[in-house]
């Protein structure tokens, strides 16, 4: 299953992240929108303020050019597996978070992600 793959990929993310830049460990974290949930604590979620296609990752460190970074984390593609996709709500979501000056991407497995943090933490 693709979210089984994400979330070896996403757990890779974060521990990678722990290990190298401890000074901001707590400032990385998941924005828990995925898995499957009854209708009454979905309704209850969006009544809190749940909304679809948030990234997966919040980093809030600002830098020069951005007041944060998003990260919406697919699996890669594998032997016989392909890659994950963006929905429509994610993209949506994404054009929002980058039109308001966020930094936002979308990674293929650990490997992009990890790149990706450390370019935007360089």
């Amino acid at each position: 299953m693709a979210a089984s793959r994400e979330h070896k990929h996403q757990k890779a993310v974060v521990d990678y992240f722990r290990f190298a830049y401890p000074q901001h460990k707590k400032l990385l974290f998941s924005i828990p929108n995925g898995g499957h949930r009854d209708v009454r604590e979905g309704a209850r979620l969006k009544a809190e303020g749940c909304r679809a296609g948030v990234p997966d990752l919040l980093l809030c460190v600002p830098t020069l050019a951005y007041p944060a970074l998003f990260i919406e984390m697919k699996a890669p593609q594998e032997l016989y597996r392909p890659a994950g996709k963006l929905s429509d709500v994610q993209r949506e979501m994404i054009a929002e978070l980058k039109g308001a000056g966020y930094r936002v991407e979308v990674c293929f497995g650990s490997n992009e992600a990890i790149t990706v943090i450390d370019e935007y933490l360089a």
